[in-house]
C-alpha cells in the first residue's frame, strides 16, 4: 500500500465510452486496490466505488467553454473560461500527492482547460504531475 492521493484528469470519466475512460477506470481499480486515494476529475462521469468523482462540466468536450475554445486561436490565462475552470481545479487538485492528466496538454479539444491546468501546474508545481 503507497497510501498516495492521485487524481486522474481528463474530459470525460466512465461510463463514457472510450480508450481514455476505460483506461482511466483500470488505473482507479488498480491504484485504489493498492491502497491509494483515488479522485477521477472529469466534465462527466459517475461515481464508483474505487474512486471519488468531481465533475466540473467545462471539462467536457462538447461544453460550450471547450466549442467556444475551438473557434478561437487560444485563450490567455485571465480569460474568464480559463480562470474558472483554474478555480475549479485549485482546491481539488492542492489535496492531491499526484495529478495524472490524460490527453488535455496535448489534444485540443479545450483549450481552455490546457491554458488552465498550465496556470495550476505553476502553482502546484511541488506536485508530482504525470501526462499521458
Amino acid at each position: 500500500m503507497t497510501g498516495q492521493r492521485i487524481a486522474l484528469l481528463h474530459f470525460t470519466a466512465p461510463p463514457a465510452i472510450g480508450g481514455v475512460e476505460a483506461l482511466l477506470a483500470a488505473q482507479a481499480e488498480i491504484l485504489h486496490a493498492n491502497g491509494d486515494a483515488v479522485t477521477l476529475v472529469a466534465g462527466s462521469g459517475e461515481p464508483s466505488d474505487g474512486y471519488r468523482l468531481v465533475t466540473i462540466p467545462e471539462l467536457h468536450p462538447t461544453s460550450a467553454a471547450a466549442r467556444a475554445g475551438r473557434r478561437e486561436r487560444c485563450p490567455g490565462p485571465d480569460h474568464p473560461l480559463v480562470r474558472q475552470i483554474a478555480s475549479a481545479l485549485l482546491p481539488v487538485l492542492a489535496g492531491q500527492d499526484q495529478i495524472w492528466v490524460h490527453n488535455a496538454f496535448t489534444v485540443y479539444l479545450n483549450p481552455f482547460l490546457t491554458v488552465a491546468l498550465r496556470g495550476v501546474l505553476g502553482v502546484l508545481n511541488s506536485k508530482r504531475w504525470v501526462a499521458f
